[in-house]
C-alpha cells in the first residue's frame, strides 16, 4: 500500500482525486482503476 504520509493536506488530496475520477469517467483513461483506488486508499485512513 502506498504512503501518502508526504501529502501536506489529505483533505485537498482527496477533493482533487474526486475530482480526477470525475474527469476520468469523460476520458475513459485506463489509469481511472488507480484513481479510484488511491481514492478509497485515501479515504479509509
Amino acid at each position: 500500500m502506498p504512503d501518502f504520509s508526504f501529502l501536506p493536506q489529505k483533505a485537498d488530496v482527496i477533493n482533487w482525486m474526486s475530482s480526477f475520477s470525475a474527469r476520468k469517467n469523460m476520458l475513459g483513461s485506463p489509469h481511472a482503476f488507480f484513481a479510484e483506488a488511491s481514492l478509497k486508499a485515501l479515504s479509509a485512513h
